[in-house]
């Protein structure tokens, strides 16, 4: 069901911030299902995109079919607000100072969205792949919602972004992530096959236009994949994170087909679901893992935290 004003929200076990509604369900599909499927209470939040009086994106059909209430915040998104993002290298790798404002509008709509819901599980974006808008959301969250006893805060690996080799690993780096001793580390992909993944990727190719702007590109993931190779997650002070496999039951060309309806913004269907096999397949998980990052929460002076409940 479609939700037009703020003060309409009440209590949801959890909550899904995301950039726009398409990335929530492409990324989180069996997250949702599952909780769906428990009788669990789920709500989308799109902060970019079309607003409240605005007609709902094709993929929240699939969302009210199987339950989940969504919520447009209706903030422009990156080209809208500034016209230094013009092109796809400035919103993945720039940032316009008048963002502030934005990410200050965004965590205030998300507070508002905390305080009527009181959600137990708020999955984040990760904001893989660095577009400005998943940053942004990624930002406002953190900020909005910190893992307590009563709450527990998950970071999800933004699809298809994630799909191209070393993306993940990249971001964790560049947020300074520290993980658990036993916890596995997103693999070191190889520069040559990052950066061609990069070039090819399905949601990337159309927006990459003509040979200045890929180099320029590959010029940015380079100079990111080498900052990212002094990374230590057993000694990193950024955000404490745990990894948690979720085996999905929903996957195919045929599922995507029916998540996202006619949005081709990500590429073919059949070619998304191939990568996802793929990806699914190098977590460790069933054909249709996701994977997510529980956020830990930050050590007190004497070196003591208490885990969430998930944990």
């Amino acid at each position: 069901m479609r939700i037009t004003r703020l003060e309409d929200l009440e209590r949801y076990d959890c909550l899904y911030v995301a950039p726009d509604t398409a990335h929530a369900v492409l990324s989180c599909s069996g997250r949702i299902a599952s909780e769906t499927g428990r009788g669990l209470r789920v709500l989308v939040v799109s902060l970019f995109g079309p607003g409240p009086e605005d007609g709902a994106p094709p993929s929240a059909a699939c969302l009210g079919r199987i339950g989940v209430d969504f919520f447009q915040a209706g903030l422009p998104g990156a080209r809208e607000r500034s016209t230094l993002y013009r092109s796809y290298v400035a919103c993945a790798f720039g940032r316009d100072a008048a963002d502030d404002a934005c990410l200050e509008q965004a965590a205030h709509i998300l507070d508002g969205v905390a305080r009527r819901i009181r959600a137990r599980h708020v999955y984040v974006p990760l904001a893989v792949g660095g577009h400005v808008d998943h940053r942004l959301a990624h930002e406002a969250a953190v900020r909005t919602f910190e893992p307590e006893a009563e709450r527990d805060v998950l970071l999800y690996e933004d699809r298809p972004a994630a799909f191209v080799p070393g993306a993940v690993r990249i971001r964790l780096a560049h947020l300074g992530a520290r993980l658990p001793p036993a916890a596995p580390v997103a693999a070191r992909s190889n520069l040559l096959r990052f950066l061609f993944r990069l070039q090819t990727a399905p949601h990337l190719r159309p927006r990459l236009r003509g040979v200045g702007e890929r180099l320029l590109c590959a010029s940015h993931a380079l100079r990111e994949w080498k900052a990212a190779r002094a990374w230590d997650p057993r000694r990193a002070l950024g955000l404490r994170l745990q990894p948690i496999l979720q085996d999905g039951d929903t996957g195919g060309p045929a599922v995507l087909r029916d998540l996202l309806g006619d949005d081709a913004r990500f590429g073919s269907h059949e070619r998304l679901a191939a990568l996802a096999a793929q990806y699914a397949k190098g977590l460790g998980g069933g054909p249709n893992a996701e994977r997510y990052w529980l956020l830990l929460p930050s050590r007190d002076e004497g070196g003591l935290a208490t885990l969430p409940s998930s944990a």
